[in-house]
């Protein structure tokens, strides 16, 4: 029974480890071709938030069965209470303070395929290209899902740097990344012993 469960446990990891390391590979190469930009403006790079990646992975997921022709509808500061009817609900499943998300931005928009530079090209050549250009904005968290992308930049000040609002989890961050990959290894260690 024992060499099942660790033959279960391994065969398992070994199935889901390629997903867990790469689930977020795409939102990383979107967030460089930003900062490509970025640096060609001789501007700093936007730093990975990861609190502000979680809640624009949540947020993103929202927004899969929308249609993909208005991002602009949807309200872009993060402050309005209209821009998520469960706003609060998504911060706390994040762990992040809300006054901490006041100075904060969030860009939605819908790009087929999600190619990186085509996506960089949407914001740099859009109305968008103000927040992408502002020094006031350091730090960014991207979140993808079909061809929607949120796009999430923060500040370095308490009321818009994205602070846990609670304790964190392996399992919140990272969009459940390294939770998984965790999990299993406690579990095959566990099972070894």
């Amino acid at each position: 029974m024992r060499v099942f469960a660790l033959f279960f446990a391994v065969i398992a990891t070994f199935l889901l480890l390629p997903n867990a390391v790469l689930c977020d590979v795409r939102d990383i190469e979107i967030l460089n071709a930003i900062n490509n930009y970025r640096q060609k403006k001789s501007l700093s790079n936007f730093t990975y938030n990861k609190n502000a990646a979680c809640l624009a992975s949540r947020f993103v997921y929202k927004l899969r069965d929308e249609p993909c022709s208005s991002p602009d509808d949807f309200n872009k500061e993060i402050n309005s209470e209209n821009t998520l009817a469960d706003f609060h609900k998504l911060l706390k499943k994040c762990h992040i303070a809300y006054n901490s998300t006041v100075d904060g931005i969030m860009l939605p928009a819908c790009v087929p395929h999600l190619d990186p530079e085509s996506v960089s090209n949407n914001y740099t050549k859009s109305r968008d290209v103000d927040y992408i250009n502002s020094k006031n904005f350091t730090g960014a968290g991207v979140g993808t899902s079909d061809d929607w992308i949120v796009l999430i930049l923060s500040t370095n000040t308490s009321t818009g740097n994205f602070a846990n609002g609670g304790s964190s989890s392996l399992v919140v961050a990272r969009g459940g990344c390294i939770g998984i990959m965790a999990g299993f290894l406690g579990l095959f260690v566990l099972l070894l012993f």
